[in-house]
């Protein structure tokens, strides 16, 4: 993924929650107009909490796995 070398350090580090979708840093201005520019719909979050413990969105997240019902 392209990210603006203007936006903060860890901006790749975002969650894509479905296709097309993603949970992006609320400081990635050019990143998150990269995406748009190409069909992402990005949804912008503080990570000013997350970034204290030196990772970003995909870190502090786990993989959800559900069996099909």
């Amino acid at each position: 993924m392209y990210t603006d070398p203007s936006d903060p350090e860890r901006v790749a580090n975002c969650l894509a929650v479905s296709p097309g979708k993603v949970l992006i840093a609320v400081d990635a201005h050019r990143t998150m107009e990269s995406l748009v520019d190409h069909g992402i719909e990005v949804i912008p979050i503080e990570v000013t909490e997350i970034r204290k413990l030196g990772g970003g969105i995909h870190c502090s997240t786990l993989p959800l796995m559900r069996e099909d019902i």
